[in-house]
């Protein structure tokens, strides 16, 4: 019979009121934590059966309490809820796993009861050990999904943080699975490059993400999305008309699209790929480089092929705070860019602090979980809906808060 009582730690008390909520309503007893200094004594002595943690609060990290929990009770359950990087939670359930602990698929911020219920459903019936959330998606199940259509287009708004307002949003690709429910790109990207899949798989994305941008079209017209492409597929030659006629399909302008060459990979052959991004370009659609300071690229890279954008990797504005080597990285690549003339684009804001940084230094446009996490093309459209009069940018004051909605949209397009 599973022990249902639930110790949740988090450091916000509007998390643990919704905690104890959620919980409280099937039947859970709840003991909230809000100092995570005090778990070590209140685990030991309320022996919970299931633990929510959020991973980044004050006083202990996640990782810290992982660890108390595996040397003191290795049979407790453990449900991850947390705002933080996607490769962290990763991380982190993996080191869970690791420990021996049971873990259960974590949830992402801002939490909704109904996942909650979810999770709790799954403690109850002993399916509580999911080490398939880390493994590769197999080439069968990603084909079944490509095939019954269960990819799932979610978007992140981009803001000028520079003049204030949305410009647009980054296309994020996931996969419905029957079993496991939602399934990051970490489980299947590689896996659709390694087998084949990866151009069908991009034309789904790119299919659904103008499908949806002609939807925002008449709320906004300067409104522009960004797809992520492998570079794998830059030596097909035939991939700019491709993309130019999905683009007539929908009727959306190609300077609405960024198309984000990933780092995944160098590229196979130079010279096709620079045709292919000169042909893409000579179409009217921009192109970004992504992740940019991790992986394959070089300062020539941006400097030989022709790129408008570089989107500076998430890794760096996360650490900037308590780093001054990935400041000095931020920096001395804001410094090249605009001595090149590329606009720049930050991932990863995770504070006010470093929102008001970055604008401070010059970033034209920001995207990270302190603006919106990726959400759900009806979630997004209510955000956009919601609009109000404060801004991202210089204008905005300190200490004010912005709630999703909050944001008023950019007046013109920008190459994001």
């Amino acid at each position: 019979m599973p022990v249902k009582r639930v110790l949740a730690v988090d450091d916000d008390r509007r998390v643990l009121r919704i905690l104890k909520q959620a919980c409280e309503s099937v039947g859970f007893e709840v003991f909230p934590v809000e100092d995570a200094s005090f778990f070590p004594s209140v685990f030991d002595s309320f022996n919970p059966g299931v633990v929510f943690l959020d991973l980044n609060m004050r006083e202990a990290d996640g990782v810290e309490l992982l660890r108390h929990i595996a040397s003191s009770q290795p049979d407790t359950c453990v449900i991850l809820a947390s705002g933080v990087d996607e490769r962290v939670i990763t991380a982190t359930y993996k080191l869970g796993c690791s420990l021996g602990l049971r873990m259960i698929d974590p949830i992402r911020k801002p939490l909704m009861i109904a996942d909650i219920r979810q999770r709790l459903k799954i403690y109850s019936s002993g399916t509580t050990i999911r080490p398939d959330f880390c493994e590769p998606l197999p080439e069968a199940a990603l084909r079944q999904a490509l095939d019954e259509d269960r990819l799932v287009v979610c978007f992140q708004p981009v803001v000028n943080l520079l003049q204030g307002g949305v410009v647009g949003a980054e296309a994020l690709a996931r996969m419905l699975h029957p079993t496991q429910g939602m399934i990051l790109p970490q489980r299947f990207i590689a896996q659709a490059e390694k087998h084949g899949l990866i151009e069908e798989l991009t034309f789904a994305v790119l299919d659904k993400s103008l499908l949806q941008l002609r939807q925002w079209a008449g709320r906004d017209s300067t409104f522009g999305v960004a797809v992520n492409v492998s570079p794998l597929l830059l030596g097909n030659q035939e991939l700019p008309d491709r993309v130019v006629s999905v683009l007539s399909r929908h009727e959306i302008e190609p300077q609405r699209l960024t198309l984000e060459v990933t780092e995944s990979h160098g590229f196979e052959d130079h010279f096709s790929a620079a045709e292919t991004l000169t042909r893409l370009r000579l179409k009217g659609v921009r192109l970004a480089l992504d992740d940019f300071g991790t992986g394959y690229s070089s300062l020539g890279q941006l400097v030989q092929l022709p790129y408008e954008t570089l989107k500076i990797d998430k890794s760096f504005a996360m650490q900037a705070e308590h780093s001054d080597e990935a400041a000095a990285v931020i920096r001395s690549s804001l410094e090249f860019a605009r001595h090149v003339g590329l606009t720049v684009v930050a991932e990863g804001i995770q504070t006010r602090t470093m929102l008001d940084w970055l604008g401070e230094l010059g970033c034209n446009f920001g995207q990270g979980f302190y603006i919106s996490p990726p959400l759900h093309a009806e979630d997004f459209d209510h955000w956009l809906g919601r609009s109000g009069s404060v801004e991202f940018g210089p204008g905005l004051r300190a200490g004010e808060g912005p709630q999703p909605g909050d944001v008023a949209r950019s007046d013109k397009m920008i190459a994001y």
